[in-house]
């Protein structure tokens, strides 16, 4: 088994979520973004290109946060593929929270849960990799703000602290329970992510 740490050039692409029938890569057409870092954190990103300010726990300015707490967040990064002979997966050591992973614009695989690792095999075929060949990558962070209000009334009746909790695979800091003054964060990040390969006939 080997594995290629993915660290080229990121972009993060944020705007108000909403529904709608379909998601893709697609919907960042047009729309501004700005250089990021992976592994990284939304707001942190904010904070490096003026837009959130630089001590954001000074006074008030936590609460400039609020505004995005209904944004879904798009990183996107190039990835070249090496000289695959077996199978292949892209390896993330936790994303915050609700993510879908995209690869040259097909939907991949999903995850809803930032404590745990998440592979996605890669299709590309055994006997004829495209080594060198350059793919797109995106993951897609929901808001879990919005997610975490689709539950019904009934099942949030016994939550005293945060009422969004439940049902949401999150550490409890970034819904408001830390020294963030009582704002719950949609903070979203994503980690490491590498690419693990292997021969075939093993198993990872």
């Amino acid at each position: 088994m080997e594995k290629i740490k993915i660290s080229g050039k990121w972009r993060l692409y944020y705007f108000e979520q909403y529904e709608r029938n379909e998601v893709s890569p697609a919907d960042l057409y047009g729309r501004e973004s700005i250089p990021c870092t992976v592994p990284g954190n939304v707001e942190l990103e904010l904070i490096n290109q003026g837009i959130l300010p630089e001590d954001i726990y000074m006074g008030q300015n936590i609460r400039l946060t609020e505004a995005y707490e209904k944004y879904e967040w798009w990183y996107e990064t190039k990835i070249t593929m090496p000289d695959i002979k077996g199978r292949a997966y892209l390896y993330f050591e936790g994303v915050d929270t609700l993510a879908e992973y995209w690869l040259d614009g097909e939907k991949i695989g999903k995850s809803e849960n930032m404590l745990i690792p998440v592979k996605i095999p890669v299709k590309i075929p055994v006997k004829n990799p495209v080594a060198g060949k350059t793919y797109t990558l995106c993951v897609r962070l929901r808001s879990p703000i919005i997610e975490a209000e689709k539950i019904p009334f009934d099942m949030l009746r016994h939550q005293r602290i945060e009422p969004r909790m439940p049902c949401i695979l999150k550490i409890s800091c970034l819904f408001g329970l830390s020294s963030s003054k009582g704002v719950s964060l949609s903070s979203s990040s994503v980690p490491k992510i590498q690419i693990i390969f292997k021969t075939e006939g093993r198993r990872v």
